[in-house]
């Protein structure tokens, strides 16, 4: 397991990480082919970029009609991944850490019951059982 100092020193990285971040989307960019008819011929016309995401139970679409909107989406898509990846990081570092102190704490207190000196009467008592 990794030393405490080393464990916050990461999640005082991941935070500024995930303040760096200025702009995200959660979604994927799928291509879109549109079926149409020329000259009476049916056409397949495509493909369009469509920036797709769920919002509940609806599935949402936007078609990124130029290269500066794909650019972008594609920009803010990845900041979504790495904004999901660095919470969940930062939770697990957060999750160990708690375990980190919940151990220390007990290994104190065992300490602490081992080191308690016997009142007069227990010491009385013990004695007289043997």
């Amino acid at each position: 397991m990794d030393s405490i100092s080393s464990m916050q020193k990461r999640r005082e990285a991941i935070a500024q990480e995930l303040l760096a971040i200025r702009s995200l989307r959660p979604g994927n960019i799928n291509e879109q082919y549109v079926q149409a008819t020329r000259a009476g011929e049916p056409v397949t016309r495509g493909p369009y970029p469509v920036l797709c995401w769920r919002e509940g139970k609806k599935v949402l679409s936007e078609r990124l009609s130029t290269p500066e909107q794909l650019a972008q989406a594609q920009q803010d898509v990845a900041n979504h991944k790495r904004f999901k990846s660095l919470c969940r990081e930062f939770e697990s570092l957060t999750r160990q850490l708690g375990e980190v102190a919940r151990a220390h704490v007990s290994q104190q207190e065992a300490v602490k019951k081992g080191l308690k000196s016997r009142s007069k009467k227990t010491q009385k008592s013990s004695a007289s059982s043997r």
